[in-house]
């Protein structure tokens, strides 16, 4: 979320003064907040309570991505399967499908 945006949140949200219906309506309509996503509001509504400071936060960019070097390739080449040694736990272990 933005800094506007998050302030637009804590306005609603005091303008309403508790969490009814009508909040969460308005919060959904004006800011396109997600019902799945209302408790996690909550929380940074109740944490701008406490430091308003954050709000004026943004979101760190994200790492940019890294590559493989020759080591790490070497290193995922020699990597086995997850599943070498587990014939106890196979549904149909391999030598028997081979016998049917």
């Amino acid at each position: 979320m933005l800094p506007a945006d998050k302030k637009k949140a804590v306005a609603i949200f005091a303008r309403h003064k508790e969490w009814t219906v009508n909040c969460v309506t308005e919060l959904s309509e004006k800011l396109k907040v997600q019902m799945k996503d209302m408790q996690n509001l909550r929380v940074c509504l109740d944490a701008a309570e406490a430091d308003p400071s954050h709000l004026d936060m943004v979101a760190a960019a994200p790492a940019a991505a890294t590559v493989l070097t020759a080591e790490g390739a070497e290193a995922a080449a020699a990597m086995e399967d997850a599943n070498h040694g587990l014939v106890n736990f196979q549904l149909v272990p391999k030598v028997v499908a081979s016998c049917q």
